[in-house]
């Protein structure tokens, strides 16, 4: 059930069409452990809807449903003394249990990521259109995407723990599982690039972690489990700096996830032959953004990840503090403000 302060802050995002930028403090709980405030931006026309600062952006745009495109967009990113995204400075923070049941479940503490995207879901989730919340996501450290990088040692991609899912990734996941040296598609498409990231590795460190004469039945998991996200890097600057002009770099684990799904699309293209090329593209939900392989992930609101997430904050208090006309510089201040009842 929605507290007074998201139904307030409900109504205002769903008043329509507004001339100006309406500006908002927020106050908000993490974990039962820490308040922070923030001020956002709410910006809305006939077909756009924005709130945003400089750390959390969420954005609707109706005319995308027609190109066929998300309708929603938006971006976190890290809080700092010069942004001055929340008071306190957004940091991750590590606590022990102090026995109620939201800490009890995030024992180990949260993440600044943690903090900006459920704060950035919650906030879309009070939007008024119905369509499902979707992401693209392309969160890295360096050059690695950091959820290529879990999922092909095994891992989930960064933003299932909030409850995002894509039906392409958990079938990729589903064969990274069960994939070994030995089988048809791993030694047809992935043995050489990855062996040439092996040998490099063991050059570079002067180790020899790994060799051409591994088992075939050794698992695809158990190899990259050896090599880290500074492996990658390396081996991706490498590559950038020795390859052919015109040549398609991408780091390793993102590489091998995407040729991961396209083989599992060429198993679904000859299980279901009467399958469009163009509905066997919408499988893999992949959205162009200056890169080929940024994955798009719904969330799924009923999940035990989101219900999960959704408990450790709490919006405590918000209010209008400006408003500024398009027609006018003047700033006028609001009075208005909900508190959350307990």
């Amino acid at each position: 059930m929605a507290t007074s302060v998201e139904a307030a802050l409900r109504e205002l995002l769903n008043k329509g069409p507004f001339e100006g930028i309406r500006q908002c403090k927020l106050i908000f709980n993490i974990d039962e452990i820490q308040n922070y405030e923030t001020v956002f931006k709410i910006t809305c026309t006939p077909t756009k809807l924005e709130v945003y600062n400089s750390c959390v952006q969420i954005f609707y745009n109706s005319e995308n449903i027609r190109r066929g495109l998300n309708p929603y967009e938006g971006a976190i990113s890290a809080n700092s003394d010069v942004k001055k995204c929340f008071m306190p400075v957004l940091k991750s923070h590590r606590h022990v249990s102090g026995g109620s049941a939201a800490a009890s479940a995030t024992a180990s503490g949260y993440t600044t990521t943690d903090v900006l995207q459920i704060l950035k879901t919650k906030i879309g989730l009070l939007f008024p259109p119905k369509e499902p919340i979707s992401i693209t996501d392309v969160a890295r450290i360096g050059d690695i995407f950091i959820s290529p990088f879990n999922i092909i040692r095994g891992g989930n991609a960064i933003y299932e723990k909030y409850g995002y899912r894509s039906e392409f990734i958990e079938n990729v996941k589903r064969i990274v599982a069960e994939a070994s040296i030995g089988q048809f598609f791993v030694h047809t498409y992935l043995k050489t690039t990855l062996f040439d990231f092996i040998r490099f590795t063991n050059e570079r460190l002067g180790s020899h972690l790994l060799t051409d004469g591994l088992d075939p039945t050794t698992l695809l998991v158990d190899i990259m489990r050896q090599l880290s996200m500074e492996d990658e890097q390396a081996y991706y600057n490498y590559q950038l700096a020795t390859s052919p002009e015109g040549t398609e770099i991408r780091p390793i684990s993102d590489w091998l996830v995407h040729y991961i799904g396209k083989y599992r699309l060429w198993v679904l293209h000859q299980s279901q032959k009467g399958s469009s090329a163009r509905e066997l593209n919408d499988f893999m939900l992949v959205t162009i953004i200056g890169r080929p392989t940024a994955w798009m992930f719904t969330l799924d609101a009923t999940s035990p990840e989101w219900l999960a997430s959704d408990a450790r904050m709490r919006f405590l208090d918000f209010r209008e503090i400006g408003h500024s006309s398009s027609s006018s510089a003047r700033r006028g201040r609001r009075t208005r403000r909900y508190r959350k009842r307990h």
